[in-house]
This record gives C-alpha cells, structure tokens and sequence, in this order.
C-alpha cells in the first residue's frame, strides 16, 4: 500500500513538472478569463479574508436563465462527474504573500453544479497539494468552509477558501464525497489544477 501511495506522489509530482513546461492537464477542461492574475479588485478583497482567517464566502444561484458567472481575470478548471460538473478558479494573492520568507498565497473559488436530479449533501473534501520543490501533502476534512451544504437539484454552489505554499508555485487535485437522497455516498472529482505565481520562472501558456 506505500508503495502505491509512494508511487501516486511520484506521478503527481511528474505532472507538476509538465504543466511548468507548459503541457495540458490531464482530464480536465481550461478555460481563461481576461489575464492571468487579478491583484486588485472586488474578488482580491475576498479572498485576502479567506487567506488570513481561512472563512469561506458562499453563494448559491438556480441554474435556470443563468448560472454563476465566471469571475474576470481568471483561469477556469473544469471537470464532470457523471451529472456534476465541478470548476475551480484560483488567484495568487501578492499582497498576502511574501517571497522573502518563502510564503505564498494563493485564494481558490470551487464551484459545484448539479446538474443531476436529485440533490446532494457534501459530506467529506480531499485534497492533494503539491509544490514545485517536489513537496507533497494530503488534507481531508469534514464538509466545506466549516458546513456540510445541500447543493439542490439544478443549482450552483460556490465557495472559497486559501492555500498557503512555501514555494512559488504548484499544483492541487482532490476529490468530495456527496451524499445522494437514497443516503449512498460517492465521490465527485476536482480537476487538477496550478497554483501559479508572477515568482516562478517559468509560467503556464
């Protein structure tokens, strides 16, 4: 079983490395908004919140006429499971940052859209972190940002939350486990997707 785990870290850092030299990520959708970081602005004040205190903001919106904006400025990773499509957005946070002292900061905004017809309960997050020195931990957790919350049958939950590193860049993929209406639990896939910084020297295309 170590040598499994052993050999999964080994692979995860092997795509940390293709995605610096500006390969695609594997299983999962990019989209780009606008330009590659946004320091300054409405959602840059959000997030410094989320990464001082780690409080999550929440929204919620039906998927009827519209569904949840993409927020400017941003790079968009998407991924579907079956009828649950789940998009992450992250922001490097220069003025939370600080290179000198190996600290950086970065603000990711997870989307969950169930497209399914039944709603679905976040029971459990994992997360695998890693950075660009080859440094890798693992997080689980109970719900989201301190809630287990009902994502309804044709809506859109939205939250963020922060991820400290002590390397200039790096990468996260993870996983929830959602609970169905028959009480069944499975998991849903978070795409893979790069913590980028202006500090690593060389940057995704």
């Amino acid at each position: 079983m170590q040598h499994v785990k052993n050999q999964s870290c080994i692979c995860f850092f092997a795509a940390i490395l293709m995605i610096l030299l500006g390969k695609a990520l594997a299983g999962a959708t990019i989209f780009r908004h606008g330009s590659s970081h946004k320091t300054d602005g409405e959602a840059s004040k959000r997030c410094q919140t989320i990464a001082t205190n780690g409080v999550g903001v929440r929204e919620r919106e039906q998927n009827g006429d519209k569904a949840l904006p993409p927020i400017e400025g941003f790079i968009r990773y998407e991924e579907r499971t079956d009828d649950i499509i789940v998009r992450v957005e992250p922001e490097f946070l220069p003025e939370q940052s600080n290179p000198s002292d190996s600290r950086y900061i970065w603000a990711y905004t997870v989307e969950i859209d169930n497209q399914s017809p039944h709603d679905l309960t976040v029971m459990e997050r994992f997360w695998q972190i890693a950075d660009s020195r080859g440094q890798v931990h693992e997080v689980r957790g109970s719900g989201v940002v301190g809630e287990h919350p009902v994502v309804r049958s044709g809506e859109t939950f939205r939250y963020t939350s922060g991820a400290p590193l002590t390397a200039p860049s790096g990468m996260m993929r993870g996983s929830y486990k959602v609970k169905g209406k028959d009480g069944a639990c499975f998991d849903i896939a978070v795409p893979t997707f790069l913590l980028d910084s202006p500090h690593e020297g060389l940057i995704l295309n």
